[in-house]
């Protein structure tokens, strides 16, 4: 049985930012444990928003698996719904060697692509960006545009998912955020 917790608060968050004057925006850094429902609530936040008539812009990054293991990591543009490749996971033997020893291999290019899709975004209602960690707040890589993105403010809502060892670093940069943890296990 699905968890109702996503779409729910969702629909509150959707139906309170409605009534938000524009030039009011409003950052919320979503956090929480892996598995426990962050990019599935980020998919159907997108989704009510567009069906309530929201521009909804960003990334999500949904995961792949194969017999119920993950093993890759798709990057999905909120805009255009172009959905590329961005990870897959690497042999053990290699996950702590390289790669700023993460398990994932990522596609350069497709983290180019998420980038350039970020630095030429412009406004929207809605900003989604899944996620920030590592690459972006430790090694200066990864999407280096949300960052500037996110701090320009140029949404109603931006809603940024945030692993949960890095959500200090993201208070210490947008202190006007609110965080929103993830509890529930999907």
């Amino acid at each position: 049985m699905k968890n109702q917790f996503p779409s729910c608060l969702a629909k509150q968050l959707i139906d309170k930012f409605s009534y938000n004057p524009p030039g009011t925006p409003d950052l919320l850094l979503v956090t929480g444990p892996q598995g426990s429902g962050k990019t599935t609530w980020c998919m159907e936040l997108s989704e009510y928003a567009r069906d309530s008539g929201f521009t909804v812009k960003g990334l999500i990054s949904p995961a792949v698996f194969m017999d119920s293991r993950k093993v890759g990591i798709d990057l999905l543009d909120l805009a255009s719904n172009e959905r590329r490749t961005l990870a897959v996971l690497r042999p053990p033997i290699l996950q702590d060697t390289s790669n700023f020893g993460l398990c994932w291999q990522f596609d350069d290019e497709v983290v180019a692509w998420g980038d350039y899709i970020l630095a030429s975004l412009g406004t929207c209602d809605l900003l989604i960006i899944d996620e920030l960690g590592p690459l972006e707040f430790t090694h200066g890589v990864g999407w280096q545009a949300a960052l500037s993105l996110i701090s320009a403010r140029e949404y109603r809502l931006a809603c940024i998912v945030i692993r949960p060892s890095f959500i200090d670093k993201a208070i210490e940069r947008w202190p006007w955020g609110q965080v929103m943890p993830v509890t529930h296990t999907l």
